[in-house]
């Protein structure tokens, strides 16, 4: 991973303290909830819109009536990187965000909540099934990456 600034390690160290609080009591390991939101952002340099930390999108047929931000980001179409415009949802608050994540996990993604508190079967099982939370044929080894990145770095023998 590249170098990062102090303000941008304050910014990691800050989101995950509301992590700890909203997620450690519904069962996720908090610092694999923030090694998500650091992959999906780059180290929490570009949220979408106000509080999208984890790239999530409104599809069509959504009923979504809360915030959205139209975003040019990139899919992955048979192994090919393309860019596309997607509507993404966004949240007044990173606590209603954080909070609907969890949710979100919980209710579309069952054996990545069955693994919410090991990273390392976490991130497979996001991508390995029917419902897939990512075009990107790297992305569970990224995001274990980056886990284990933000590990060394910010949580030494703290978690």
């Amino acid at each position: 991973m590249a170098p990062i600034l102090q303000t941008q390690m304050e910014m990691i160290k800050n989101f995950h303290l509301q992590l700890q609080k909203i997620c450690t009591p519904l069962g996720f390991d908090s610092l694999t909830v923030l090694a998500h939101a650091c992959h999906e952002t780059g180290n929490l340099e570009r949220v979408i819109g106000e509080n999208n930390y984890w790239g999530i999108k409104t599809p069509q047929y959504s009923k979504w009536t809360g915030l959205v931000a139209k975003v040019i980001t990139h899919e992955y179409v048979n192994r090919k990187k393309i860019k596309v415009i997607a509507t993404f949802r966004d949240w007044a608050t990173p606590k209603e965000s954080i909070e609907w994540y969890c949710n979100f996990i919980k209710n579309n993604y069952k054996e990545a909540y069955q693994q919410r508190n090991n990273a390392f079967e976490y991130f497979p099982a996001l991508v390995k099934y029917q419902t897939k939370y990512a075009t990107d044929p790297n992305y569970a080894a990224a995001a274990i990456e980056r886990y284990k990145w933000l590990k060394k770095t910010f949580f030494q023998d703290k978690q």
